[in-house]
């Protein structure tokens, strides 16, 4: 699947929230088909760097194109280039209401 997940080394020190080691896995936008997982091809930009035995707190970085590369980018747009530490905002959890019934106070048990 592309070489990913991968160990990120962390090279440009970027300040992570994760501890060490670093693994380092594309973030894609989703099809609609196969959920927001990489499937291979283009990884594109944008990575999320993590501790693989503690997956509950996650940084984001991208590979920043303002920078200059380090090396060839051998013809690939984001090969190279130092990545810079996103900020990243977790969408909102969806909770699932419609089993729920509401109760008035009257029908609380006491």
């Amino acid at each position: 699947m592309g070489g990913y997940p991968k160990t990120f080394n962390n090279g440009e020190g970027l300040n992570l929230s994760s501890r060490r080691p670093h693994t380092e896995f594309p973030l894609t936008p989703s099809d609609g088909r196969s959920g927001n997982a990489y499937r291979g091809g283009d990884p594109g930009p944008v990575r999320a760097f993590y501790n693989n035995g503690d997956r509950n707190t996650v940084d984001v970085g991208f590979h920043d194109q303002r920078e200059a590369p380090r090396g060839p980018r051998d013809g690939s747009a984001h090969a190279r280039t130092p990545y810079t530490r996103a900020d990243h905002y977790p969408a909102p959890t969806r909770v699932d209401t419609s089993s729920r019934t509401s109760r008035t106070t009257s029908d609380r048990p006491r």
